[in-house]
């Protein structure tokens, strides 16, 4: 576990060091548009603990400034896959954060493309349903 998480800060700061190369960190925010396939994580460690992933795809829409996403989870006890579709909420970035549904997330961006951010990681700890807080992190990659 301890050598994956190490891959994944040296992924991160190689995506960082890319965006710096074509020009440094993104002074403004970079646009989310369009279809990105995601993949992400849920991790609760109070009360037992409770675990989620998804594989989906959200797609942002900049004129409306809204997300949706749709997709399948593997959750539950037992562990359940299901299909879902849904509204993301409305959304709002920086170039460190990303807002979506009211969770600000830090964010990390890949290069950029026209202006549109070809990748977006991002990772907040926020408060589940059952008022748990949890790690909630995803790795989105536009299509």
């Amino acid at each position: 576990m301890k050598s994956r998480l190490l891959i994944l800060a040296a992924l991160i700061v190689a995506a960082s060091a890319s965006a710096e190369a074509d020009g440094g960190a993104p002074r403004s925010a970079p646009v989310l548009s369009g279809a990105y396939a995601i993949s992400g994580i849920f991790n609760c460690t109070t009360s037992g603990g409770t675990a989620s992933q998804i594989t989906a795809e959200i797609t942002f829409d900049p004129q409306a400034q809204t997300a949706s996403i749709k997709g399948y989870r593997a959750d539950g006890n037992p562990m359940t896959l299901t299909k879902f579709s849904h509204s993301a909420g409305a959304y709002s970035n920086t170039s460190t954060t990303l807002t979506l549904n009211g969770t600000v997330y830090q964010a990390n961006y890949g290069a950029l493309k026209n202006g549109i951010a070809t990748y977006v990681s991002f990772l907040a700890v926020d408060l589940s349903q059952e008022n748990q807080l949890c790690g909630d992190q995803y790795w989105a990659a536009r299509e």
